[in-house]
C-alpha cells in the first residue's frame, strides 16, 4: 500500500495491530500557525490547533496542550472505566496534566522559544468518593494506570517516523 493510500485501513487491524485512528492536517497560514485536524477512524471529528503569540493567534489549544490532554482524559477515562467495573457509581475525578520543555539546540530555520522535547509530565488525579467505595476505589487507583494507552505509550518511548513530502504548485 502506498503511503498516501489510507483506504480502508482505519478502525481495522493490520500488521502492526488495529488501528486508532489516522490525522490528517491542513494549514495554509504562513508563519501564524492556525491548523484543523481532521480525525478519521472509528468516528470523524475536528480538532483546531493553534499557537500563543508571536508564532500564532492563541486563539485555541496549542499542539501541547492537546498532548497533555490527551494523557489527562485517558487517565481519567481508563480510572472511571474501573471504577465502574468495580461498581463504584459515585466519584469525582480530577486530573491535572503539567510538563516541564526540555531546551536545546533546534536548526536556525526555527522559530525562537522552541522547546526540544517534553522532559516530564507530572499527572496529580485526585479522586473522591464516599467512605463505603474506599477500598474498591484504593484498588482501581492502583491500577488503572496500566490500561491507559496514551501513558503506558510514553512509559516505553515511543518511536514514530516523520514522512516528509515536498510538492510544488
Amino acid at each position: 500500500m502506498h503511503d498516501d493510500d489510507h483506504s480502508g485501513q482505519y478502525g481495522d487491524s493490520t500488521a502492526f495491530g488495529p488501528k486508532h485512528g489516522h490525522f490528517e492536517m491542513t494549514s495554509s497560514r504562513p508563519y501564524k500557525t492556525i491548523g484543523i485536524l481532521h480525525a478519521k477512524g472509528r468516528s470523524s471529528h475536528e480538532i483546531v490547533f493553534d499557537e500563543p503569540e508571536p508564532r500564532g493567534h492563541d486563539e485555541h489549544p496549542s499542539p501541547v496542550m492537546y498532548f497533555l490532554g490527551s494523557l489527562a482524559a485517558c487517565q481519567m477515562a481508563v480510572l472511571a472505566s474501573a471504577l465502574k467495573k468495580a461498581r463504584v457509581d459515585d466519584y469525582h475525578i480530577t486530573v491535572e496534566a503539567a510538563s516541564d520543555r526540555g531546551w536545546g539546540e533546534v536548526a536556525d530555520e526555527m522559530p525562537e522559544g522552541t522547546a526540544q522535547r517534553i522532559d516530564h509530565i507530572d499527572i496529580d488525579l485526585t479522586l473522591e468518593v464516599p467512605e463505603e467505595h474506599e477500598a474498591r476505589a484504593q484498588r482501581c487507583l492502583e491500577v488503572y494506570d496500566t490500561g491507559c494507552i496514551v501513558g503506558q505509550s510514553l512509559k516505553a518511548g515511543v518511536d514514530y517516523t516523520p514522512r516528509t513530502t515536498l510538492e510544488t504548485a
